[in-house]
């Protein structure tokens, strides 16, 4: 889905993604996520994968919007929720409200009935 003219695209993760989120990663909270716990969480659940992301018409990774999905018992249903953490954006984009599109993008794409029922 294009944004604000083209200039960013908000989309799925796709694999090979890791390395600008991890960029992103760094320059947002000014320090560094091992890959390895990247990958532990989000390519190694057991689950669907939940990350929405903003890309820039270049390709740079400027908005990470991810969660951990588990099964939860509601009631008599099992049921998917989601776990968000390691929300960021670059602090250079921030005046594009570009992280409340991703979050909302996050929300539609996402959190379908069917699909989520919870997010925490």
């Amino acid at each position: 889905m294009e944004i604000l003219d083209g200039k960013y695209i908000l989309r799925s993760f796709h694999p090979g993604d890791e390395k600008g989120i991890l960029e992103l990663w760094k320059t947002a909270f000014k320090s560094n996520m091992d890959p390895d716990l990247f990958k532990w969480k989000y390519l190694d659940n057991p689950y669907s994968k939940t990350m929405m992301l903003c890309v820039t018409d270049n390709s740079e990774i400027v908005t990470f919007y991810g969660g951990i999905p588990f099964k939860f018992q509601y009631n008599e249903d099992i049921v998917y929720v989601v776990n968000l953490m390691d929300i960021m954006s670059h602090p250079n984009h921030r005046e594009n409200r570009i992280f409340e599109k991703t979050a909302r993008r996050f929300i539609e794409y996402f959190c379908t009935p069917d699909n989520l029922l919870l997010m925490y």
